[in-house]
């Protein structure tokens, strides 16, 4: 049996599937640790519950300096520990004792592995240390193939560079989704708008500045110009909020216009995807696209990587959404109006939910986690 430890700085809530994929694999000849500090978005008493009962976890004390850099003296401790088989860190050149630990662990002879987003194809100062810091473990875990290919375009190996892509609570998502009425999802499209007939577009996230969000008051308006009416659902709290409503306003637009809030009910925002014909997000998209795609809506972003998330590779263009030409509201406007006028559903539906089931879900993640940890083990 190889004992795994994964470091972590806290435990997000999306990471727990992934997590406990991974402490949960029938005929894998592997035990995974994780080791966390105790500043976490969820409980630290909820990973002692029956869903997670399984997860094995050791509790660190995060020291912070600066807001952002990190000190963690278990993870000296664990590098140094005989315990493990191979440890894989989280790839922030912003965490000391990752530097320190991970250095440590390599004298040692221990494989180590970096789970990161990589970087992107620069040549700034910030680039050019997290390519000596990438340079110091035995491989890399990336959530994408561009930050792959960025990486092999900088010298790095492409055999120990595994994408491994990202996931969110899928087994519970795909129940959810067997489960939806589409007479509930008509009557909860009845209670948010007065023209329920309407196609949604749907944004699902933080209303900051970041995300553009004004560019879907401008298309809508535009859209409304050309004589094709639309809704837009906002799913989501932010500074912009407010922003956004005078905008709304102002363009004369307010009874197409449903402010949702934030919403963490899982059956909840599965209803609020299901009615909705796209999502849009005019700046950069994330878990968002997955979390999108697995109820078979299709997504709408910008093209330009530099600018975006990992998991906008989950957006094939005409495939399972589009790309618009980034900075352009001309484009953007051109991929809403062409998704719009779709009316093969079902083949989207599949397109969107296929490649959440062959890529983006922890029953994948975890396998590609485990090929990656014999790799380099065996490689030893």
């Amino acid at each position: 049996m190889k004992k795994i430890l994964i470091i972590y700085h806290y435990f997000p809530h999306y990471r727990l599937p992934i997590l406990n994929s991974l402490c949960n694999q029938e005929n894998v000849d592997i035990d995974y640790t994780f080791l966390s500090g105790f500043t976490s978005d969820i409980p630290l008493n909820i990973l002692k519950e029956k869903d997670v009962s399984t997860l094995k976890f050791i509790a660190a004390k995060n020291r912070w300096f600066f807001g952002n850099v990190l000190w963690q003296t278990k993870v000296l401790r664990n590098s140094i520990s005989s315990e493990y088989d191979c440890i894989i860190y989280l790839g922030s050149p912003n965490f000391i004792t990752t530097w320190l630990g991970a250095l440590i662990a390599k004298i040692m002879g221990k494989p180590t592995l970096f789970w990161t987003h990589g970087f992107l194809n620069s040549n700034n100062f910030k680039n050019r240390l997290k390519k000596l810091f990438f340079s110091i473990p035995d491989g890399l875990l990336l959530y994408g193939n561009k930050a792959k290919n960025n990486l092999v375009s900088h010298g790095f190996k492409s055999d120990n560079l595994f994408v491994i892509y990202n996931s969110l609570d899928y087994d519970k998502q795909i129940k959810i989704k067997n489960s939806i009425n589409n007479k509930d999802v008509f009557e909860l499209k009845k209670k948010l708008f007065k023209n329920y007939n309407l196609p949604v577009i749907i944004f699902i996230g933080r209303l900051t500045r970041q995300k553009k969000l004004n560019n879907i008051v401008s298309i809508t308006k535009e859209l409304h110009n050309q004589g094709i009416l639309v809704n837009v659902l906002f799913v989501g709290d932010g500074l912009m909020k407010n922003d956004l409503l005078e905008s709304v306003k102002k363009s004369s637009l307010l009874e197409y216009f449903s402010f949702f809030g934030e919403c963490h009910d899982e059956s909840q925002l599965a209803h609020l995807i299901t009615m909705s014909r796209i999502c849009v997000s005019p700046g950069e998209v994330g878990l968002t696209a997955m979390h999108s795609l697995v109820y078979g809506t299709p997504v709408i972003t910008h093209d330009c990587e530099e600018f975006q998330m990992p998991e906008y590779e989950a957006v094939v263009d005409g495939i399972t959404g589009g790309l618009f030409k980034y900075g352009s509201l001309e484009s953007l406007l051109l991929k809403v109006k062409e998704w719009l006028a779709k009316d093969n559903y079902k083949e989207i539906e599949d397109n969107c939910s296929k490649i959440i089931y062959d890529y983006y879900n922890p029953n994948i993640q975890s396998k590609l986690i485990n090929k990656a940890v014999m790799k380099i083990i065996n490689e030893k």
